[in-house]
């Protein structure tokens, strides 16, 4: 993301945040924390949800439960069939799936 681009997503993302902290604080663990140019909201059960807020080249959701990571993004790390837009199911390292694809029950 461009520098020019940083300042207008940290505004949207604090005021997403105070949305949070209104809306949801019950299920909310922690008051929600703007980290670089994404959102994070941490959870009652122990888990947290990063959301990078979309532009035109970059977005991802980012939900983890322990070590178990469930992930839509699309980050450029994953040449081939499921690039650019993809989809991770467990851990981090795991097998990708096409957005476009059904992803199986775990």
């Amino acid at each position: 993301m461009t520098h020019q681009h940083a300042s207008p997503v940290r505004d949207r993302l604090s005021r997403l945040a105070r949305i949070g902290s209104d809306e949801f604080a019950d299920i909310l663990s922690d008051p929600p924390r703007v980290i670089g140019v994404r959102l994070r909201l941490y959870l009652v059960d122990g888990s947290f949800l990063d959301v990078r807020y979309p532009t035109d080249d970059e977005y991802s959701f980012h939900w983890q439960v322990e070590d178990k990571v469930y992930r839509i993004n699309n980050a450029p790390h994953h040449p081939g069939p499921t690039f650019p837009r993809h989809v991770h199911m467990g851990q981090v390292a795991s097998t990708v799936y096409p957005i476009r694809e059904s992803i199986p029950d775990n």
